[in-house]
């Protein structure tokens, strides 16, 4: 969160004459609370020459702690028989260790993806002390279906929602490596179920 992270990919002109490219936002996910972009493409426009490759710059610059920042970009060429998009996907922590529950990346209909986004999962929410809140410790709600309600869905991950759930537990790069730290965690599971076993974690 704060940083900013660069990353690129290539756009090439397969055919014999030159093209023009437009980056265009289709759906978006959360915004910055300063209303700067969330991802910023240089150049979001250009020319590119018969037979050559573009290379196009990703900054990645969140202002707060969420796991909903994505972006659809249609790369715009006129007369393009098959459109090709890009889909940008990032999360910024408030702190260096996070945890986030699992749930795979698939592809869905851009407008299924126009929506209001609600407030993103904080691990840990730190209120200053003029704030006069004390700090919270957020939790994540794993729900598991029934197998009734499971058994009729083809989806594999939502179909195992009955029996396994996961939680991705993970350590953030930083620009500045001095400042990278290891992270300490400990599970401590509820008490011992014949209908829900738990495995006590540490690392």
């Amino acid at each position: 969160m704060n940083e900013n992270f660069e990353k690129t990919f290539n756009i090439t002109n397969v055919s014999g004459f030159p093209v023009n490219f437009k980056l265009v936002s289709e759906a978006a996910g959360v915004d910055n609370l300063s209303k700067k972009r969330p991802f910023l493409m240089i150049p979001s426009e250009g020319t590119i020459e018969a037979k050559k490759t573009y290379t196009v710059k990703i900054n990645f610059q969140p202002d707060h702690e969420s796991n909903e920042y994505f972006d659809v970009l249609l790369i715009d060429i006129t007369n393009q028989v098959n459109p090709k998009k890009v889909y940008l996907r990032g999360w910024a922590y408030s702190r260096q260790f996070f945890a986030r529950e699992y749930v795979p990346f698939e592809w869905k209909p851009v407008n299924s993806l126009k929506r209001r986004y609600e407030e993103p999962l904080k691990m840990l929410k730190g209120a200053s002390p003029a704030s006069g809140v004390d700090a919270v410790r957020q939790r994540i709600f794993l729900e598991f279906a029934r197998d009734e309600d499971v058994f009729h869905i083809d989806d594999p991950f939502e179909k195992k929602k009955n029996r396994e759930r996961i939680v991705y537990l993970g350590n953030s790069r930083l620009l500045d490596n001095k400042l990278e730290k290891a992270g300490n965690f400990e599970i401590t599971g509820p008490a011992v179920s014949n209908h829900f076993p738990f495995y006590l974690l540490d690392g």
